[in-house]
């Protein structure tokens, strides 16, 4: 924003001392390896059909988990089993276009 040579200032040296400001924007977009991250249609949870289809998908693929003894390994089957029972039954939101054309 602001660059300033000071060439009075004394700090002992041959060079002149400089001043700057700077201002610096960090992009707060959620990204996952390069791409956004798709949200699910969470609304659908509402409609009563929905969400028994949603919460026996669940249960099925639960009881056909195996049981392990790391429990990273275990988290990592649950999440799975979570995201794409929501997937299959939810579906994904389509993006909103904001610009008019």
């Amino acid at each position: 924003m602001d660059v300033r040579s000071y060439r009075g200032a004394n700090i002992d040296s041959d060079h002149y001392l400089i001043i700057s400001k700077i201002k610096r924007r960090i992009s707060n977009a959620r990204k996952i390896h390069g791409s956004q991250a798709k949200k699910l249609n969470c609304g659908k949870l509402v409609e009563q059909g929905v969400a028994t289809r949603y919460t026996g998908l669940i249960g099925e693929c639960l009881a056909g988990l195996s049981d392990s003894e790391d429990v990273s390994e275990a988290w990592r089957g649950l999440r799975d089993v979570i995201i794409n029972a929501a997937g299959a039954v939810l579906g994904r939101m389509e993006r909103i276009n904001y610009k008019k054309v």
